[in-house]
């Protein structure tokens, strides 16, 4: 038995044996988290075409899962109802990942952000990024500042001094982070939503943060293993390959090297890898260790 599958590419046909379909239905069959994967991915590609809000869409889910909990699962109703719960958790947390907008853009405003990346001297800036909590507009007389979630992407001008964690304040413009395009979307999905250049004499204030959170703490870790393998006696180019590979920070790595990687197909030695992996892996064995001198600790 043979289905058939017209395309519109002129008179071809493609016939897709009933066999097939059966063999790829048995094998998600066997392969549950295929299944949770397709439905979570769903969700977030869904989310630009959901208008409902986030509490509506959190109360579906508070539903589906219980009614996922109360029926049966080998029941088509409750398989239904499990479907729907895995599909809303990606749209739930896609909506929760997409950064709002609320700061104008084009207009001079004041912004208070704290520094949360180590930054990166290119020429005259340091590249870095900011998360803005408060701003107000540069012409607003009632000094009001009015609270704000926003992740930029920050260059700041190298006459200031600037340390990752600081609390910042300066004058600048918010800009688009470019015209529609795959770079753009691809940033908007890491959470940033404008640019934002620092001349000379914009800065007005800065402060060490006193906070630290288990996230600073880690780039914190990652800021003090970059400055030890920059005093290794490397070239320039050795030294940014070496950071990249062992601490996963790659912006110090300039065009011309990224692009002779990617022309020889070697761009994944500088992504995530099971080197890292295995980094965070012996972290979190070394700080749970004490649990193995307890009844049943491993």
């Amino acid at each position: 038995m043979f289905l058939r599958n017209e395309l519109s590419l002129g008179t071809s046909i493609i016939i897709v044996p009933y066999s097939k379909i059966v063999d790829l239905y048995t094998r998600i069959q066997f392969t549950p988290f295929l299944r949770i994967f397709i439905l979570f991915v769903s969700g977030i590609l869904l989310e630009p075409w959901i208008q409902l809000p986030t509490w509506a869409l959190g109360l579906c889910l508070g539903v589906t899962y219980t009614m996922a909990w109360i029926s049966k699962k080998e029941t088509i109703i409750g398989w239904c109802y499990v479907s729907c719960a895995i599909l809303l958790t990606g749209l739930i947390l896609a909506r929760i990942h997409t950064p709002d907008v609320t700061i104008p853009r084009d207009t001079p405003v004041l912004v208070s952000a704290e520094i949360t990346e180590t930054p990166v001297i290119s020429g005259r800036w340091a590249r870095t990024t900011g998360e803005v909590g408060f701003y107000r507009s540069a012409y607003d007389s009632t000094r009001k500042w009015i609270p704000a979630h926003e992740r930029v992407i920050l260059y700041i001008d190298t006459s200031h001094h600037i340390a990752l964690g600081d609390q910042a304040a300066f004058r600048t413009y918010l800009n688009p982070i470019g015209t529609e395009n795959g770079y753009t979307r691809l940033m908007r999905a890491r959470g940033y939503t404008a640019t934002a250049f620092v001349p000379r004499g914009r800065l007005l204030a800065t402060a060490p943060n006193a906070g630290l959170t288990p996230l600073m703490l880690a780039r914190r870790m990652q800021q003090t293993a970059v400055q030890r393998l920059s005093r290794l006696h490397l070239t320039s180019d050795q030294a940014n390959i070496a950071i990249a590979m062992a601490t996963g920070e790659k912006r110090s790595i300039g065009k011309e090297l990224k692009t002779d990687y990617s022309i020889t197909g070697t761009s994944h030695v500088l992504a995530v890898s099971g080197l890292h992996t295995g980094i965070v892996f012996l972290l979190i064995n070394l700080l749970l260790w004490p649990l193995s001198m307890i009844r049943r600790g491993h």
